[in-house]
């Protein structure tokens, strides 16, 4: 099996070589951004590392692979079959350990996944080749059932540009499983006995990983797709304030918080939203920026800001996260594009912002 690909020499083997350094290259970018995001945030540390651990994973299977495929002689495989194959399963064992952990945030399953696999990995090693083979199968299909069960949860909790970077994700997902299928050297085994052309598949294999693992890091530049997911429960209220006059134009409150029904019986909306203004501008002053501020930290809660030409929004929130940000940079353009013939020359009717109602409840709601 491995004289199959070792046979590859030459542009050929130099070609399968920088295209597995590639993939590794990008495993790494991909986990030292998630590294880099867990030690910037406390609040979502664990999931970020855990998700850097995991691509970590990936980079060092597609290493262990190479070394396997081009450097290590058949003689010793052969003679250290049993112990190179639980080092080369090691990283998928943590990288499905590390997706149950997750999952358990949205359905129990007792770790039955992992334990499933790590049982099966151990049994390997004491088994003959055809009894291997058929638990490494009943292996692969219940891993299988978990990634979809994983993914059609993660899908089914989000909503808008999440939901379809989600999607994304998972398609890629799928699609760089798929790579590593056609790489396997039982595949290409399987594919030279019957006569398939091996170095073009293994060329396609080795393309649609980088591509799905391309696309993979571009969702994640976008969005903390994984751990906004319950970005509404961290929501509080929201204003809409007229700049010039510091007049909030619209008000939403998500939910109460423990001391909310005695706030609103002693500060209004008008005093609130005065009193941010105030706020921003004063600290704007005394720090002698040029900037505006973006956020107001009050140990529970946080203030989130955003600046417009001829209004600001104020986003109470429990944690900040960065679709927050998105989400109020998105309405305070849509407000200004949509409303800007008033906003010119607002004389205080709130009847001209009804519209802003099912806007905010469809985007945050």
């Amino acid at each position: 099996m491995l004289n199959i690909i070792q046979q590859f020499q030459g542009e050929v083997r130099d070609l399968f070589l920088i295209l597995d350094g590639i993939q590794i290259f990008i495993c790494l970018e991909i986990a030292m951004l998630f590294i880099y995001r867990g030690l910037n945030n406390k609040s979502s540390m664990r999931v970020n590392l855990g998700w850097g651990l995991m691509f970590l994973m990936f980079g060092l299977a597609v290493y262990m692979n190479m070394i396997r495929i081009y450097y290590l002689p058949e003689e010793e495989w052969l003679e250290n079959i049993k112990i190179y194959s639980l080092i080369g399963i090691t990283p998928g064992l943590v990288i499905i350990g590390i997706m149950e952990k997750f999952y358990q945030k949205y359905r129990e399953t007792k770790y039955f996944f992992t334990i499933e696999a790590t049982i099966i990995g151990i049994i390997t090693f004491f088994t003959n080749d055809l009894l291997t083979s058929i638990l490494a199968n009943i292996s692969l299909t219940l891993l299988a059932i978990f990634i979809v069960l994983f993914f059609k949860t993660i899908i089914s909790q989000s909503t808008g540009v999440v939901r379809k970077n989600i999607v994304i994700f998972t398609i890629m997902f799928f699609l760089y499983v798929f790579g590593a299928l056609l790489i396997n050297p039982r595949v290409i085994a399987n594919q030279e006995r019957i006569g398939i052309d091996v170095i073009a598949t293994g060329i396609l294999g080795n393309i649609a990983q980088m591509v799905a693992l391309f696309i993979i890091a571009t969702v994640l530049f976008k969005m903390h797709i994984f751990f906004e997911l319950e970005w509404r429960s961290k929501l509080i209220q929201l204003y809409v304030i007229y700049k010039i006059s510091g007049v909030p134009i619209f008000h939403i409150r998500f939910q109460e918080t423990p001391t909310s029904e005695g706030t609103r019986a002693v500060i209004s909306e008008t005093l609130a939203a005065g009193g941010i203004k105030g706020v921003s501008i004063m600290l704007k002053q005394i720090s002698q920026s040029s900037e505006e501020l973006k956020v107001i930290d009050h140990g529970d809660q946080q203030i989130l800001l955003e600046h417009g030409e001829y209004i600001f929004i104020a986003l109470y929130v429990f944690e900040e996260m960065r679709i927050f940000r998105d989400k109020i940079k998105q309405l305070r353009e849509n407000i200004e594009t949509y409303f800007e013939a008033i906003l010119k020359n607002w004389d205080g009717t709130h009847a001209y912002f009804e519209p802003l109602k099912s806007i905010i409840q469809r985007d945050f709601q």
